[in-house]
């Protein structure tokens, strides 16, 4: 794992940024980013993290608990956002996934809308009453989901408290 020094660096770098520009956009003094880069300074605190990253454009939950990590200032509340988005993405994902298939495009079905090729209403009117038959059922697979989500994110608070009452 990197040291925040490092992981610091290759992100400003790999935002484009100078030390200087770095610094103005996050309200620090010019010199304090080239402290933290040559590890002269103390990581910063929670704050001064969570708007270099902004600034920074880390965003990826992987990337960000890294950066929160190796700053020394991952704290309780991003280990259980961190988990319960694990547990959501997969998720969303498969809803996502189905509603595309739920719902082929015209094109994919050999129909084109437009001046010169006009489509049936009653056809039109039959494919909209089965897309919402095939919505309706998505909607309670994900009410299901989320139902299921709300059980995990309930039971890793459980363990979570009870690991601190063993500490």
């Amino acid at each position: 794992m990197n040291s925040f020094p490092e992981s610091l660096k290759e992100a400003r770098l790999r935002a484009g940024l100078s030390q200087p520009e770095l610094a103005e956009k996050v309200g620090v003094d010019k010199s304090y980013i080239s402290k933290l880069e040559r590890g002269v300074e103390s990581p910063p605190s929670r704050k001064v993290t969570l708007r270099l990253m902004d600034v920074l454009g880390i965003s990826a939950l992987e990337e960000r608990n890294k950066f929160l990590i190796s700053a020394g200032v991952f704290n309780k509340e991003d280990y259980e956002g961190y988990t319960l988005v694990k547990v959501v993405q997969p998720a969303q994902t498969a809803v996502l996934q189905a509603t595309q298939a739920a719902l082929p495009s015209p094109r994919r079905r050999g129909l084109r809308f437009g001046a010169g090729f006009p489509v049936a209403d009653e056809h039109i009117a039959r494919s909209a009453e089965q897309y919402k038959v095939k919505l309706r059922d998505l909607l309670r697979e994900v009410e299901e989901i989320s139902r299921r989500i709300e059980e995990i994110g309930n039971t890793l608070k459980q363990l979570l408290q009870a690991g601190e009452e063993l500490e």
